[in-house]
């Protein structure tokens, strides 16, 4: 697989890095479970250490990977050591950590934060109902989870100049050299059977037409193709974005499509990146310039 889909981590940078541009933050304990308390003041709060430990637990590629980090429709945020959940339009301040976390995914009944050198794991519900007993330490760098395999999580390492992958086996804490992951795959090594480049161009050009990016099209018109590449187990989140929607995760090929603002003085864009095998919309990502 390594030498039919890999190429270099160089070309996909830079490739990636001209059509996005680092991920916006959309998203910015003793043994029990605790819940959310109003905002009156952190004395109400419990406050969890950050855990030193790794505790096993399961995922799929089933299980959605949400980068805003939202859960029905509830969505989590921190400021400095303190998490808050919104929800009918209220904040709420539902807990604090020994140190300053930003979350970085909602993915099955778990949020993920990683702060300086960590990446952390908390079991919480759209309620803000957590369990103290199973605030884990997942990752011991900075990362984010990217990908989803059974019991597996590919996570990009951050704060390093070049980018970096890891394979995480979440049974067992082990990481290991993600290879054959984050690849584009060359025209005459494209499977058959998966949607093709120019339905995957068209699905990107109606789709951000769509109200949903109105405020971000601006008075631009959005029907210019830059790059059509497909991508092996992408990490849909690599590269400067301004604003990303999720939608589903992606499928193991996946069309990376790039639509620029014609006749613009500068080059805001969005990339859209198309499921391979049922031809929907998995992500979508806006760059301003």
């Amino acid at each position: 697989m390594q030498n039919i889909f890999w190429k270099t981590k160089k070309f996909l940078a830079v490739l990636l890095s001209s059509v996005l541009a680092v991920l916006c933050a959309a998203c910015t304990n003793s043994a029990g479970t605790g819940a959310a308390s109003a905002v009156s003041g952190p004395a109400q709060l419990e406050t969890l250490a950050l855990p030193e430990t790794f505790v096993p637990f399961a995922c799929s590629a089933s299980d959605f990977l949400n980068w805003q980090c939202t859960a029905d429709d509830a969505s989590f945020s921190a400021q400095g050591n303190t998490l808050y959940l919104e929800k009918s339009g209220s904040k709420t301040a539902v807990l604090q950590f020994g140190a300053a976390l930003t979350p970085c995914a909602y993915i099955g009944n778990a949020l993920y934060l990683h702060s300086s050198g960590d990446l952390y794991r908390l079991v919480i519900d759209a309620n803000g109902n957590y369990d103290s007993s199973a605030f884990s330490l997942v990752y011991d760098s900075p990362s984010i989870p990217v990908y989803l395999e059974e019991n597996k999580m590919l996570l990009r390492v951050l704060g390093t100049q070049n980018a970096f992958w890891r394979v995480l086996d979440t049974q067992t804490g082990e990481g290991t050299v993600a290879e054959d992951y984050n690849g584009y795959v060359d025209e005459e090594n494209t499977p058959s059977g998966i949607v093709s480049a120019e339905q995957a161009q068209q699905t990107a050009r109606a789709e951000i037409q769509k109200e949903t990016y109105a405020s971000v099209r601006g008075g631009y018109t959005f029907t210019t193709l830059n790059a059509t590449v497909l991508m092996y187990k992408p990490d849909l989140t690599f590269g400067r974005q301004d604003r990303s929607w999720s939608y589903r995760n992606a499928s193991p090929y996946c069309w990376c499509v790039c639509v620029v603002a014609d006749n613009a003085a500068s080059a805001p864009a969005f990339t859209c990146y198309i499921n391979g095998d049922s031809g929907a919309v998995a992500y979508v990502a806006y760059c301003a310039d």
